[in-house]
């Protein structure tokens, strides 16, 4: 039996002062301006690292292209996996 767990950005609880790491990972990856990104890796630095690569991929167009052409992959075959597709590209 497998198990997915799905968390939705948009339901995350108003921010508290000693959050998990988990709801701040969730903040930064629903985060919408640069501001919001800069804010959130201020209070962690796994996230000043993460919002640091970022910053430099979205810095750098060809980088950014082959990036999000990675990630369109790795999602469909994420997806593929798990719904048992063979052609899905």
């Amino acid at each position: 039996m497998k198990e997915m767990h799905i968390l939705e950005l948009s339901k995350l609880p108003p921010e508290e002062k000693n959050e998990t790491n988990l709801l701040q990972w969730m903040r930064f990856l629903g985060g919408k301006t640069r501001k919001d990104f800069e804010k959130m890796a201020k209070k962690n630095s796994e996230l000043e690292e993460a919002y640091d690569v970022l910053d430099k991929l979205s810095a750098d167009e060809k980088k950014r292209l082959e990036y999000e052409t990675t990630c369109h992959l790795s999602s469909k075959m994420v997806v593929s996996k798990y719904i048992g597709a063979r052609d899905i590209f």
